[in-house]
């Protein structure tokens, strides 16, 4: 037992750094962990209502949505890799992919209307040696085409909606604003 101590004793005094952590985070993780108990606790009656559905869940509805899930990351991923290549940056696929996978955890973690995610993208195709103008211009085609999607979805949606006779003038100012922002968006994007 001595010789542990003089062993901690002679790091220290041969220069080691000790590193002090302050009193202040064991609290910060302790209320995070009590934090966590009562959120698991005042949600343990959604957990039971999920496996509910779970087990009424028709297994062919559930793989064609974990394909059509898997297939977004890829989307995403394969837009990003034609920009590379097109660019003469050779980054695979799959590295793309897991850029994307990284982006939407990360935009779920820190819900802030995808800027962290963009962030750390943006990151990360400077580690692989993307230049930053061609990494900034992936996440803007990103966006453009995303919001290309929504303006498809959005005309889909009032289609559906005229047909069946179910259009009513909130929806029609509300589409029309959605609308105003599907086309401002894209075009700052293409201006930029």
């Amino acid at each position: 037992m001595t010789t542990e101590r003089n062993t901690i004793g002679e790091d220290v005094a041969q220069g080691a750094q000790v590193v002090k952590v302050p009193k202040w985070t064991f609290f910060a993780g302790l209320l995070v962990f009590v934090a966590l108990i009562v959120f698991v606790y005042l949600h343990v009656g959604d957990a039971r209502r999920f496996v509910q559905l779970a087990e009424q869940a028709r297994p062919v509805w559930l793989i064609l949505i974990l394909f059509l899930q898997i297939n977004t990351y890829v989307c995403i991923g394969l837009v990003w890799n034609r920009i590379m290549r097109s660019a003469g940056h050779r980054i695979s696929l799959r590295e793309m992919t897991r850029l994307s996978v990284e982006k939407l955890s990360i935009d779920q973690l820190i819900p802030a209307v995808g800027i962290s995610g963009n962030i750390a993208v943006f990151q990360a195709m400077k580690r692989l040696g993307v230049p930053r103008i061609l990494a900034l211009e992936a996440i803007l085609i990103n966006l453009l085409a995303r919001y290309i999607a929504y303006a498809l979805v959005a005309v889909v949606a009032v289609m559906t909606l005229w047909w069946y006779h179910d259009f009513t003038t909130v929806l029609l100012s509300l589409v029309g604003l959605f609308s105003m922002i599907l086309i401002l968006v894209p075009l700052v994007i293409i201006w930029l």
